[in-house]
């Protein structure tokens, strides 16, 4: 990969990705108001004031790893076409999704606050640690960051592949559950309980109360794999048609 990074370069190329994805902002926002407005109806139908419509973090979270997969291709050729270096490529298109998980973070946490005021809906993350709207901010920027870079991986993966290792991926990813339940059925159930443990371990579930600061170290964590992997798979990457 050229080691020459134009600052200039990666100004502009951050704002062409800002801008042809601009009404990326627009979709999430409707969507959320959507799933609001049928929140609302819900609450004000129910005479008993228990029911609700939820979760509006998950919206954002699917939407982020929907543009992981979805920028990536059309970008990358435009770039390298225009002379852009691919370390200088890789910089933009890390600092486009910082930006983008924190817009998609400060548009949903709105919405979950005025949620919360007039509705009974719920977010993922109030499940599962209880309501703190710092706290969720921080941990629902991470997590849009997570599956944003998730979402790019993939796409790298399968630009970097060609037709028939696609297909073995593709194969490989659908045989993950059953490979998994045989193991666990091998070893009475053992497996399970301790995948299930490391799981609830990185998240913070392993106290009395759950700890979402050990959840967002995690996240960050995970984050920073997810981009060293993309590293290495753009770093060598070349135009396809």
């Amino acid at each position: 990969m050229n080691k020459t990074i134009s600052k200039k370069k990666l100004l502009h190329l951050t704002k062409f990705h800002v801008r042809s994805t601009y009404y990326y902002l627009f979709i999430i926002t409707g969507i959320l108001l959507f799933n609001l407005l049928i929140a609302v109806l819900i609450t004000s139908l129910d005479n008993t004031g228990e029911s609700g419509s939820g979760s509006l973090d998950s919206v954002t979270l699917v939407h982020s790893f929907i543009l992981g997969i979805v920028f990536f291709y059309s970008t990358f050729k435009f770039a390298l076409l225009n002379g852009v270096s691919r370390r200088t490529y890789y910089l933009s298109s890390l600092l486009y999704l910082v930006i983008y998980s924190f817009f998609f973070t400060v548009i949903t946490s709105i919405t979950i606050v005025i949620a919360e005021a007039v509705t009974n809906t719920f977010t993922i993350y109030s499940l599962m640690y209880g309501y703190n709207f710092i706290s969720m901010f921080i941990w629902l920027f991470l997590a849009c960051l997570f599956f944003e870079l998730l979402g790019w991986l993939i796409s790298c993966v399968f630009y970097r592949t060609y037709k028939k290792a696609r297909l073995i991926i593709s194969v490989s990813l659908l045989l993950v559950i059953p490979i998994f339940v045989f193991i666990n059925y091998l070893s009475n159930g053992a497996f399970g309980i301790s995948v299930l443990n490391f799981i609830s371990a990185i998240f913070g579930f392993n106290s009395t109360i759950p700890n979402p600061f050990i959840a967002m170290v995690t996240l960050l964590v995970l984050s920073l794999i997810l981009a060293g992997s993309i590293f290495l798979l753009v770093r060598k990457a070349g135009i396809r048609e």
